[in-house]
């Protein structure tokens, strides 16, 4: 039943077109246009702040082009392939210290990112995005409300599902120490009330969300998967968190695929 209230949705929703209230240029280079590469490739988008760039090794107050990235997409898409998805091709797009809303609709003066709509667009073959996001917000928006927060944090979700692309939904990581307007136990407590609305609202989308928890949990300041920031993972923390996600995606990816190829098979009966 879940199965066809998808495709009915999918095939009722197959015109409609998203708003744009901008429009960019800009392509990422990472981003292949390769036909070719296009028949043979299942590409997964991982979207998201500094935990999708893979930001670490980083001193404070320095540049951005100082630090060193490890992002977990490698690692997943290893992971991806090793349980059969062997054409999976994991992309990252990740933007350090950007909140939910400016994930939503870029900074004005900034000009390097397409927005999630674009990159979706762009590439008009997307199978699955796994969209992390939320730390940002619950450090720099200490008067926000977790309904706030989740909701702008699933609006995300909203521009994948408009353009029928079903995602993964990481839960908010369970640290918070140094992010500078929020004590531990606050952190905590709004991380948690957060990741409960988000997982509601992904159970309700059906089969267009799953919801994977973040498998770098926190154990404390001995904790060589963290950075001593207490925010960021370190090398070995985004690899663990890749191949930690990776059971949850995959089947989430199995389910997309089977999805698409059953609707291509209503198509061509029509």
């Amino acid at each position: 039943m879940r199965r066809t209230c998808w495709l009915a949705c999918l095939a009722l929703c197959s015109g409609r077109q998203l708003r744009h209230d901008q429009q960019h240029t800009m392509v990422p280079e990472s981003f292949s246009h390769d036909s070719h590469k296009q028949q043979r490739e299942v590409l997964v988008l991982a979207f998201g702040d500094s935990l999708t760039a893979g930001l670490h090794s980083c001193a404070p107050g320095a540049p951005l082009e100082s630090c060193s990235f490890s992002p977990y997409a490698p690692h997943l898409q290893d992971e991806l392939r090793k349980r059969g998805h062997t054409t999976a091709l994991v992309k990252q797009k990740g933007y350090s210290g950007w909140t939910s809303q400016e994930l939503l609709v870029k900074p004005s003066g900034t000009f390097e990112q397409p927005e999630l709509s674009q990159l979706l667009q762009r590439e008009g073959r997307t199978t699955l995005a796994v969209l992390m996001a939320g730390s940002n917000d619950l450090g720099r928006r200490k008067t926000a409300s977790a309904e706030d927060i989740a909701h702008d944090v699933w609006s995300l979700h909203d521009v994948a599902h408009g353009q029928h692309v079903p995602t993964v939904l990481v839960a908010i990581p369970p640290t918070g120490l140094g992010m500078g307007v929020r004590d531990h136990h606050e952190y905590e407590q709004a991380r948690q009330k957060v990741n409960a609305r988000l997982r509601e609202r992904c159970s309700a989308a059906g089969a267009f969300c799953t919801f994977a928890e973040c498998p770098v949990d926190w154990i404390g300041r001995e904790d060589t998967r963290w950075e001593p920031d207490a925010v960021h993972m370190s090398a070995s923390g985004y690899e663990a968190l890749g191949r930690g996600i990776a059971p949850t995606v995959s089947e989430a990816l199995t389910d997309a695929l089977s999805r698409a190829a059953e609707l291509q098979a209503v198509k061509e009966e029509l």
